[in-house]
C-alpha cells in the first residue's frame, strides 16, 4: 500500500516508483553489467571464484551475473517507463508539494 500523507487538508498518496530512479538504477545495473563482462573487478581477475560455497569457474558466473544485470536494467528501465506515464492527478499533486530538489528525484520535468 501508498503510504498517505496529511498535506494541507487533502490526504495524497505518494508515488511508489520514481522515474528518476527507475532510470539511474538501469543505468547503474548497466554500467555494473559492463564491469562484470569485460572483467574489470578485482576479484574477477582469477580463474574461480567462491559462489555458493562451490568453486566457480569465473567464465560461467561472469555470463550468468552479466545477463542479470542486463535484464535486470531492461525492468528497471521498463518500470521506470511505465511509472513515468501513469503517475496520477494525486502523485502529481503530492510531487508538486515537495521541495523543489525532492521534486527533481521523483518528477525532473
Amino acid at each position: 500500500m501508498a503510504q498517505f500523507r496529511l498535506v494541507g487538508s487533502h490526504r495524497m498518496k505518494e508515488p511508489w516508483f520514481s522515474p528518476i530512479g527507475c532510470f539511474l538504477g538501469s543505468l547503474e545495473a548497466l554500467i555494473l553489467e559492463t564491469l562484470v563482462r569485460h572483467r574489470a573487478l578485482p576479484f574477477l581477475r582469477d580463474e574461480t571464484i567462491l559462489a555458493g560455497g562451490k568453486l566457480v569457474l569465473t567464465t560461467e558466473w561472469v555470463a550468468f551475473a552479466s545477463n542479470l544485470f542486463y535484464i535486470g536494467s531492461a525492468v528497471a528501465l521498463v518500470i521506470g517507463i511505465i511509472a513515468l506515464v501513469s503517475l496520477s492527478d494525486a502523485n502529481r499533486r503530492y510531487i508538486a508539494q515537495l521541495p523543489k530538489w525532492q521534486q527533481f528525484l521523483i518528477w525532473p520535468w
